[in-house]
């Protein structure tokens, strides 16, 4: 009796995107060390560095930034997210706000309300990207120019 199922996924040319598909599923499961260290606030990450040193560090929140874009984007079509990494990402986007939108917070880091503005509507768009799946962007890359952007803010 033919059997219609596929000896295996790797060897079929009816999975052509199957292994990427794989690749994207491990990616979403597997945050990059550096990016798993911020959103468990280990050791010199920025979210420690917010909560317990009371200090902004403009060049530390860009890296952020650019590193959740990164991993957001490779984990577009993923099939599932994690769960662990969710409630860190979570948290971490609520936290930041929150913690540094106090008038105390901000005196002892005098940046202009334009650049915390922005920084909190890229994480909200982040978030929105990492628990939607979609972009808030046409292009995702207007996402990076947005980050880039605010470099601009701080130099003007």
């Amino acid at each position: 009796m033919a059997s219609f199922l596929p000896d295996k996924k790797e060897n079929n040319s009816s999975f052509p995107d199957s292994n990427k598909q794989d690749q994207v599923n491990n990616i979403a499961e597997n945050p990059p060390i550096s990016l798993k260290q911020e959103l468990e606030g280990e050791s010199d990450s920025f979210i420690l560095k917010l909560r317990v040193d009371l200090r902004w560090e403009p060049g530390h929140a860009l890296t952020l930034l650019t590193a959740l874009y990164s991993y957001i984007y490779s984990t577009t079509g993923a099939d599932s997210l994690d769960r662990q990494t969710a409630g860190e990402m979570w948290q971490l986007i609520q936290f930041i706000q929150n913690w540094s939108s106090h008038p105390s917070f901000r005196g002892g880091n005098p940046y202009p309300d334009e650049y915390y503005n922005g920084v909190y509507e890229i994480l909200f768009w982040l978030g929105d990207w990492y628990f939607t799946g979609e972009c808030p962007f046409t292009e995702p890359e207007a996402m990076l120019e947005e980050i880039q952007h605010l470099q601009q803010i701080l130099t003007d």
